[in-house]
């Protein structure tokens, strides 16, 4: 998958995500998804296309709209069987811990943004006092 995916589960959630991208779900992304942007998100599948301009090609809608039929046709037999044991009814609730990936927070940016602001100039002005020694 490494080649041509990027997938994304929650934590303890890799082997779910690999029962629901079966080799027929991926032959239809490699065969007609290529072009877009796949996201599953609650209960629903998204197909995004940063491609698209209103109006500059007439072939690229109904293009989306058939992938977005066959993606989810293919993805429906894997999930109609599909069950979390985790989950307190688990043929027809994914737990808390599966539903959504955990985001960083708001802390984790601000260390970054202030590591980036603080620690650049400094390694700069270090370097340039290192170099006037």
């Amino acid at each position: 998958m490494d080649r041509h995916f990027a997938v994304y589960a929650p934590l303890g959630y890799a082997r779910d995500a690999l029962q629901l991208l079966t080799p027929d779900v991926l032959v239809c992304l490699l065969e007609h998804g290529r072009n877009w942007d796949v996201e599953v998100v609650d209960d629903l599948l998204l197909v995004a296309s940063t491609r698209f301009r209103r109006g500059r090609d007439a072939t690229e809608v109904p293009a989306l709209l058939r992938f977005a039929t066959l993606m989810g046709a293919e993805v429906r037999t894997q999930v109609v069987p599909y069950t979390d044991p985790r989950a307190v009814f688990p043929r027809t609730q994914v737990a808390a811990a599966g539903r959504r990936l955990r985001r960083r927070s708001v802390w984790c940016d601000i260390a970054i943004l202030l590591g980036l602001v603080v620690g650049v100039p400094a390694a700069i002005i270090g370097g340039v006092l290192l170099v006037a020694r």
